[in-house]
């Protein structure tokens, strides 16, 4: 996603997080994703979660719903 970069990558973990700092627009925001793969291996479930770095950060974007956007769109390009 535009403007995040990785903060953090455990894949023996399942998870990530990425985030980005200060702008214009925001005090920051990060954002984890978690990954629970299926014992089969042939789905994943993903979990995001998006905190802002401010409490009072009204204007933070809702990572959650843009992130699973992508990945659907994704999954679908990849079948």
């Amino acid at each position: 996603m535009q403007g995040l970069r990785i903060k953090e990558e455990n894949m023996d973990g399942n998870y990530l997080i990425v985030g980005h700092s200060v702008s214009l627009f925001s005090w920051g925001e990060l954002v984890a994703i978690y990954f629970d793969p299926s014992p089969g291996g042939k789905e994943t479930s993903v979990e995001v979660v998006s905190k802002a770095k401010v409490r009072t950060n009204i204007f933070a974007p809702k990572w959650e719903d843009k992130f699973l956007e992508t990945l659907q769109g994704l999954v679908r390009e990849d079948r």
